[in-house]
């Protein structure tokens, strides 16, 4: 039988001490006290626990650095880069490293780098979002061996876990009353193609901007795609393929959205005479597609600071109660989006 590799969580609980303060005893902090780092010794040479070696190779090249990780579900995603940005910037200048893994859109790699960074002996971890992802035993599992956690525009359930959101809902119904507001009344809505209550939450509030407005939601309308620009052009050629085509598109992301885009001009339509389409995130190319395009502003940088300000606080406060930190929205209107102009009668009969 296969004797299973102790971890820094092992340590801990032999040791009756948390786990940051393992980790900086295994990174020869002063700030531990004699008796803490003895129990700590202790309790490795008892344990036979042995650092991984990349862990070993992170205290090599910065020995004096606290260290944190952050799991990204996709660093394609401008959105997430603008997020690690945000915590790397805020934890540089309070010396903590941060150590990146990115999850490739898959979340069984979420779960192994989850497992690596407890393994690696990480402070703490922020997990930057899910691509509606619902997983969260593995964060549970983190909880309950007192590895701090902080989350970012993810659904926890009851998990007392620190957390900062953006409301999707509310996003989404602010880009469908836009475009609501300008006249249209057939509106297409990419959502994510994963089945998590993230994507409900967000498709909810498109249905909400529709009911409000008087109109039946048709839910043939409501296309699900992948988070990128590939499965934002697949969703626009289901969509404008359809007899008539809707006259609006809401998209996930600002990455779908340009998928959008491409299949518009692609089928000859001209933005916005004879399609409007908004985004989300608005990335830092939104502004430079042609047209400019309308989106869903989420502070991206300000969500990774904030999530690190919590994770960093609860290291040094582990008895802190729950913390919720709730960013808003904001419609960002440029070119991409116009007023609903029937087509002429002739046009419409031929």
């Amino acid at each position: 039988m296969t004797r299973t590799r102790p971890t820094i969580t092992d340590v801990a609980r032999h040791a009756g001490v948390s786990v940051a303060t393992v980790s900086r005893v295994l990174n020869n902090n002063a700030s531990v006290g004699d008796d803490f780092r003895a129990k700590v010794l202790a309790a490795i040479e008892a344990l036979h626990f042995r650092p991984s070696p990349l862990a070993q190779n992170l205290r090599r090249y910065a020995p004096a650095t606290r260290l944190i990780g952050a799991i990204v579900p996709s660093l394609r995603s401008p959105h997430f880069v603008e997020v690690v940005i945000g915590i790397q910037e805020f934890c540089y200048e309070r010396e903590y490293g941060v150590v990146i893994c990115n999850a490739h859109g898959d979340p069984e790699q979420e779960l192994f780098y989850a497992s690596e960074l407890e393994r690696q002996g990480v402070e703490g971890i922020i997990f930057t979002g899910a691509w509606g992802w619902d997983m969260i035993d593995h964060i549970e599992a983190l909880v309950e061996k007192k590895i701090p956690v902080c989350v970012i525009n993810r659904p926890i359930g009851q998990l007392a876990v620190d957390l900062v959101m953006v409301g999707r809902r509310q996003g989404n119904y602010l880009a469908t009353g836009h475009l609501l507001n300008l006249g249209h009344r057939s509106i297409g809505h990419i959502t994510t193609r994963y089945s998590g209550s993230t994507a409900r939450e967000a498709a909810s509030g498109y249905r909400k901007a529709l009911v409000e407005a008087g109109l039946a939601v048709d839910e043939s309308l409501i296309v699900e795609a992948e988070p990128t620009p590939e499965g934002g052009y697949e969703a626009a050629h289901m969509l404008l393929g359809r007899s008539p085509p809707p006259t609006a598109i809401a998209a996930r992301s600002d990455l779908t959205a340009l998928g959008v885009l491409r299949a518009a001009s692609e089928m000859g339509l001209r933005l916005p005479d004879d399609l409007s389409v908004v985004g989300f995130d608005d990335a830092p190319f939104a502004q430079f597609t042609n047209p400019p395009l309308t989106t869903i502003r989420q502070p991206q940088a300000e969500m990774g600071a904030h999530a690190a300000a919590l994770l960093l606080e609860r290291l040094a406060n582990p008895d802190l109660p729950q913390r919720q930190v709730i960013l808003e929205p904001r419609l960002i209107i440029r070119g991409s989006t116009a007023k609903y102009q029937p087509l002429p009668a002739a046009t419409a009969l031929a």
